[in-house]
């Protein structure tokens, strides 16, 4: 069964529900870095001054960049959404970068010129479109630098077994494979590398091990960010079916108030890449 990345993709039209799913990460996660800190801590800026940051949403990644770039420098953001345009811009006003937005997605990519790029940006977001990477190589010049942040393949597991259950239990046994899990086996921690060595010479991987780790006592945090992210777990065919939905969150409680603390894995991947492959 295959799920359409872009249809996956318009959970993130929500943007206060992506704010609040972030604030929820942030919150409950045990490892408390900030994974651009992570990733940006080695890179060498001294000649970044085209920056293209793909999947951009509010400008998270971009905003790791401010006093680490210098000011004037162009901040290009792409994503699918123009209601992230704003908040995207902002950023990049209050860091004193000069702001590009394109909504029209990796399209946007027609826009730039062969070799103008010195530093690509993105995170979690490659997995939606893995297949960019020979066009994305054609607009690096031979210094640029990309950094790819993505997920582990055990992303979430505790979330997918549960909702496996609950289908498995209510004569869904055909479904073998979630949304989420499909998506994200796109580019992985796992397989990220093996991809990316067609297109760099260099690569750096850096694991950033993480949970979320849940009580009894803040169940409701864990159901919105489920429910937010029930398009990830939930396949299209039975999206309206509500009592099936209903127990889903009635197996997944039951994972919390039968444990101290429900452990969500939540590992990521950073990839540094240098010296691209020109052919």
């Amino acid at each position: 069964m295959n799920y359409p990345a872009k249809k996956l993709a318009e959970v993130f039209q929500d943007t206060n529900g992506h704010k609040e799913s972030a604030e929820i990460i942030r919150s409950y996660s045990s490892n408390k870095e900030d994974i651009r800190e992570v990733a940006l801590k080695n890179i060498d800026f001294s000649n970044v001054r085209n920056i293209t940051d793909l999947g951009c949403g509010f400008g998270f990644f971009t905003e790791g960049l401010c006093n680490r770039i210098e000011n004037g420098s162009i901040v290009t953001g792409i994503d699918c959404f123009t209601e992230y345009r704003e908040s995207f811009l902002n950023i990049c006003t209050r860091c004193g970068f000069r702001g590009n937005f394109y909504n029209s997605g990796t399209e946007a990519l027609r826009q730039f010129l062969p070799d103008s790029i010195d530093l690509v940006l993105s995170s979690y977001s490659l997995y939606f479109f893995p297949e960019i990477l020979p066009e994305l190589i054609k607009l690096l010049n031979n210094s640029a630098t990309c950094i790819f942040i993505t997920h582990s393949d055990s992303h979430l597991k505790e979330i997918t077994h549960s909702v496996l259950n609950t289908l498995q239990k209510n004569n869904y046994k055909q479904i073998k494979k979630l949304p989420h899990d499909e998506l994200i086996g796109n580019f992985t921690g796992e397989n990220g590398y093996q991809k990316l060595t067609k297109f760099f010479n260099t690569i750096q991987k850096e694991k950033f091990l993480n949970d979320l780790v849940f009580t009894a006592q803040s169940y409701e945090e864990f159901l919105k960010y489920f429910r937010y992210k029930r398009s990830f777990f939930i396949p299209e065919v039975l999206r309206n079916d509500l009592k099936l939905f209903r127990k889903t969150e009635e197996e997944l409680l039951n994972q919390i108030n039968s444990k101290e603390k429900f452990r969500i894995t939540k590992n990521d991947t950073i990839f540094i890449c240098s010296n691209p492959i020109k052919k």
